[in-house]
């Protein structure tokens, strides 16, 4: 077509739109600017579906190809998975008996316990236990002081209390294969 340059990615640009159709340069009252060319169906290659990449974003392709053609990629798929999978998690804690009858003691166990996953730092930041953390403390409002007294107590707890399930276990393993 007269007018239309094609402009293929570069190699940084990894972009999934550029899988469904393609970019190409137009020259409109005299100043180029750059298109995109949605070939992921024959109705569109035939209205010849077309967006403005305004500073080459890719938003508006992605939305189009997202709610017309069912397609998105694979980055957003992922942080979808994750985002349900958080929310579950949350539900469940948020249904357990502690946190219904006691809701600061059972949040000062799970800082505990994430204080002695040594693999957390003392502060909120980008990790999976972190972020479900923060969103059942913050959402329900049940923020507890932790100093080094209660992060002790909390510990000593935590540590009884799964001896006595580990011994429960035992016995009742003993007890079955008799």
């Amino acid at each position: 077509m007269p007018g239309l340059k094609l402009k293929p990615p570069s190699e940084k640009e990894t972009s999934y739109i550029y899988k469904w159709g393609v970019r190409v340069e137009v020259v409109e009252n005299g100043s180029p600017g750059c298109h995109w060319i949605c070939l992921a169906d024959e109705t569109c290659r035939r209205q010849g579906t077309n967006f403005t990449l305004s500073c080459n974003r890719t938003s508006k392709p992605a939305s189009h190809l997202a709610s017309v053609h069912n397609v998105v990629s694979l980055r957003t798929q992922t942080q979808q998975n994750e985002k349900r999978k958080r929310e579950n998690e949350i539900e469940r804690l948020r249904s357990s008996s502690l946190f219904k009858n006691n809701p600061r003691r059972f949040g000062l166990l799970v800082e505990a316990l994430r204080i002695i996953n040594n693999n957390l730092p003392f502060r909120f930041g980008e990790y999976k236990e972190s972020r479900i953390v923060e969103a059942l403390l913050k959402k329900e409002n049940v923020q507890t002081t932790i100093n080094a007294a209660k992060v002790t107590h909390a510990i000593i707890e935590l540590y009884s209390c799964a001896k006595s399930e580990i011994v429960w276990i035992a016995s009742w393993g003993r007890l079955v294969a008799l």
